[in-house]
């Protein structure tokens, strides 16, 4: 017999039982009542293993991937500089000079050939800007650059299974998954 005493009670003595000698005693959670154990799991009584936990395993992955760096500039300026060259002949120009800058990219070349009024150096500076940033849209799609990287795959604990079932029913099918462990 153990003697416990309450504080709240006037330190009077209570009989407590002792747990048998082969016994675990079950400790109560933080927060739980506090007293006598609950109950008494037996040394006997093994718990069942628990599974390993799941594996993550980097895989090397090969891909290979178009010069973004090149073309995506490319993609922006060209727009741009065909939209201001259209605005601006539109604007300040007559006949077929207008006609030549809703030409992307060779438009300003041709506007050349035309009465622009001392401002010949504008098509020139829009056809350069056009040129280049059409070989930078071509150049950057067909340059392939091959980059390594890693993968993660989590691979599941020995005798894991994860099953798949395609049910039918009206108006349409049902998937079934199943996770063994």
């Amino acid at each position: 017999m153990v003697l416990a005493f309450s504080e709240a009670a006037g330190a009077q003595a209570q009989a407590v039982p002792e747990p048998p000698p082969d016994a675990t005693i079950v400790v109560p959670q933080y927060g739980a009542p506090s007293g006598p154990p609950s109950a008494y799991v037996p040394y006997s009584t093994p718990l069942p293993p628990a599974p390993p936990p799941p594996r993550v395993v980097p895989v090397p992955v090969e891909r290979t991937e178009s010069l973004r760096a090149l073309w995506l500039p490319g993609l922006i300026v060209l727009p741009i500089t065909w939209l201001s060259t259209w605005v601006g002949a539109s604007s300040g120009f007559t006949g077929d000079a207008v006609t030549y800058a809703y030409v992307p990219i060779v438009g300003p070349w041709l506007m050349l050939t035309q009465d622009l009024k001392g401002e010949e150096h504008l098509a020139v500076l829009s056809g350069v800007l056009q040129g280049a940033a059409a070989i930078a849209i071509v150049l950057g799609l067909s340059i392939q650059r091959t980059v390594q990287s890693f993968e993660y795959r989590v691979v599941p604990a020995p005798g894991t299974q994860l099953s798949f079932e395609v049910s039918g029913a009206r108006g349409g099918a049902m998937l079934i998954g199943r996770l063994s462990l």
